[in-house]
């Protein structure tokens, strides 16, 4: 009997040893989700949308876009540890959108179709 209890003892201990590590060990590697919302007063339609959310979803750490060109903003769920909000606006801009406080280029904007242009859908 003391036999058994010692070996269930010392089994016990190695499995507390064992969980203990492998949560140690994966510590480090817990994502840090950010949302956030970005207003892009340029968005106008479906097509829009679905431009920022394509291009958007290839940045490495983007989860999750979500764009809505009524209330002209989008949603990003991002790993903060491998991207930046400041470099999701950035792409924002590359594609031609205005993203608060960083503005695409007139050349940048003129790449996008005509229709999700400025003044495109009056």
């Amino acid at each position: 009997l003391i036999i058994f209890v010692s070996t269930i003892i010392i089994f016990v201990n190695a499995f507390n040893k064992s969980v203990s590590n492998n949560l140690l060990n994966n510590f480090d590697k817990v994502e840090i989700i950010k949302t956030d919302t970005i207003k892009v007063p340029d968005m106008q339609c479906e097509e829009c949308e679905e431009r920022l959310k394509s291009k958007l979803l290839k940045l490495k750490g983007v989860s999750k876009v979500e764009a809505n060109a009524i209330d002209k903003i989008v949603v990003v769920d991002f790993d903060s540890e491998i991207v930046k909000l400041i470099d999701i606006k950035r792409l924002i801009a590359k594609i031609g959108y205005n993203a608060e406080e960083v503005k695409t280029t007139t050349s940048r904007r003129k790449n996008l179709p005509q229709c999700c242009q400025p003044g495109g859908h009056k």
